[in-house]
């Protein structure tokens, strides 16, 4: 779901458009004056909302906006076509991935939550797809940052990383990561292994972490690391969970490429 700042009335599709505006700037990093949103139709008939975020960064320093326990319905919004794309939107220190999502014959809802504030979800959808597409040499760029932000708050610098990846099913793919580190004159080579699981929500969930240490430093960085891959249990990364709502995607699946290039697709639509 996505924040709606402000609580005034969606009676046009300008305020549609810049209430929309406010709430993807919690999420990317907008540049002033492009032209992210455009929206065809009237409020009451709307024919095609595209949002284009690509070559923008995503904000990644908090933890994105999340609603309270929903309370009541403003109201709902017949939409015929929608579309969304990324590509690419950049993660961290040079990641990127490109996502794409389109729908057709869709209602939107303003929910509100417990807390007073408004959000916009997707509740029901027809012939829905979703793509996403972390290319070649990317997933090791979002790895690899995760664990250099950990291990820099006790001086640790990471030298280089590897990273393999072997296919287990259509939403599990078993991960392997080894780095080189070094602090001052000691180092040292860290492993780190587990799970990557796609639910039906689109979102990537790290399980099954495990850290080993070799030399001198990896083994005084493994107590620094553990709580960081505890931190990646308990949040996954959602590639396009936000803003699903009540949709929940059929037969998600996540296919590995050359390079430990990943891609997903699932078609989606709203629960029975």
């Amino acid at each position: 779901m996505l924040l709606l700042h402000g609580h005034n009335p969606l009676t046009t599709t300008g305020a549609l458009r810049q209430r929309l505006l406010l709430g993807l700037g919690e999420l990317f990093h907008l540049q002033r004056g492009d032209e992210h949103i455009s929206i065809h139709g009237e409020m009451e008939s709307l024919e095609f909302i595209k949002i284009d975020v690509s070559h923008v960064h995503a904000e990644l320093t908090g933890t994105p906006p999340l609603p309270g326990k929903v309370t009541s319905t403003v109201c709902e919004l017949p939409l015929q076509r929608l579309e969304f794309n990324a590509a690419p939107v950049y993660l961290g220190e040079g990641a990127e991935m490109n996502l794409h999502v389109r729908a057709e014959s869709i209602l939107l809802a303003v929910l509100a939550d417990a807390g007073g504030r408004q959000w916009l979800a997707l509740k029901r959808a027809e012939q829905g797809r979703a793509e996403v597409d972390i290319q070649e040499g990317q997933m090791e760029k979002i790895l690899l940052d995760g664990l250099r932000q950990a291990v820099a708050k006790h001086k640790i610098t990471v030298d280089t990383g590897e990273i393999a990846l072997e296919q287990l099913g259509p939403t599990d793919v078993r991960m392997q990561l080894s780095i080189q580190a070094h602090k001052a004159f000691l180092k040292g080579t860290i492993e780190v292994g587990g799970h990557l699981r796609l639910d039906a929500h689109l979102n990537i969930h790290p399980t099954r972490l495990s850290c080993v240490g070799h030399g001198m430093l990896g083994k005084v960085a493994v107590p620094f690391l553990t709580p960081h891959l505890a931190q990646w249990e308990a949040h996954p990364f959602p590639l396009l969970g936000h803003a699903f709502g009540e949709i929940v995607c059929h037969e998600p699946r996540i296919t590995l490429g050359a390079g430990n290039a990943l891609h997903v697709e699932a078609e989606f639509g709203s629960l029975p």
